[in-house]
């Protein structure tokens, strides 16, 4: 949703001076309005990255006005996590990030079976599954062989009542 109060990004591009801002809001009091922050950051669940991309200002203007506002990023308990903006770099195991949504991923799922599988019926524990994996030739998201005790314990903890 872009604002009618925007400036052109190709004058600035995305990574632009906090200064700029600051005497583009001053001169400018309707760029971001408590209301606009509002519903892009309470009701649609934007990070403050998010949102400072969507209006072409930097993200330390935002983060500065949502303070000002009393929307503190820290402050606002009441903010919902919204499921279809998922913004970690890393999903679940299982999982892959396409358009802000996780999304099954069938190759990974093979696994996360395989690991629930060799945990439930053959009793092999998440401490002896990777040397398991290693000599199934089972590679992990990266494509070594190299499993962690961690890695296997989330998947099969996520996994195991679905599976």
């Amino acid at each position: 949703m872009k604002s009618e109060f925007l400036v052109d990004q190709a004058d600035y591009g995305t990574n632009r001076p906090y200064y700029r801002d600051v005497i583009e809001f001053w001169s400018n009091p309707y760029k971001l309005d408590p209301a606009q922050l509002k519903h892009f950051y309470v009701e649609k669940g934007l990070s403050a990255n998010q949102i400072a991309e969507q209006l072409g200002v930097a993200k330390s203007t935002v983060l500065s006005r949502l303070r000002r506002f009393k929307l503190s990023p820290k402050g606002w308990i009441e903010r919902a996590s919204n499921p279809n903006n998922y913004r970690l770099s890393n999903p679940p195991y299982g999982y892959v990030v396409r358009d802000g949504k996780l999304i099954v991923n069938r190759s990974e799922l093979k696994v996360c079976r395989l690991i629930v599988w060799l945990m439930r019926e053959r009793k092999i524990s998440a401490g002896a599954m990777p040397q398991e994996l290693e000599r199934r030739r089972v590679k992990n998201r990266k494509g070594t062989l190299k499993w962690g005790y961690w890695t296997i314990r989330k998947i099969f903890e996520r996994w195991k009542e679905t599976l």
